[in-house]
């Protein structure tokens, strides 16, 4: 792989890397706890859209257990939308880095 082959194709990973970033700030990842007493949005950006509580579980005093399940969610939800990202990311990652730093170290 010569130079101006390899930057090309940096140029080209850099532009699909773009993409995926505008991909993943329109997709939106649901998960829930609890049954579903609990339901979490969060996009593919980690940030989190929304959180439903089921109004049957809302009176309940158990703060501890509301807590429990708000957590649990919000982290599957976040593991999610890692999982989006990274099988988005992989589809990019086309990049032999052993053959990469073998010709970097022809230049030094």
């Amino acid at each position: 792989m010569d130079l101006g082959n390899m930057l090309q194709k940096v140029k080209q990973m850099q532009d699909n890397m773009q993409k995926i970033t505008e991909e993943l700030s329109k997709e939106v990842v649901t998960t829930g706890a609890g049954r579903g007493a609990v339901v979490v949005k969060i996009s593919g950006e980690m940030e989190v859209k929304s959180i439903t509580i089921d109004p049957a579980i809302a009176p309940m005093n158990d703060h501890k257990k509301l807590e429990d399940l708000l957590l649990l969610a919000v982290n599957e939800s976040i593991l999610k939308a890692r999982s989006l990202a990274e099988s988005k990311i992989k589809t990019v990652s086309e990049f032999n880095l052993p053959e990469i730093t073998n010709m970097l170290g022809k230049f030094k």
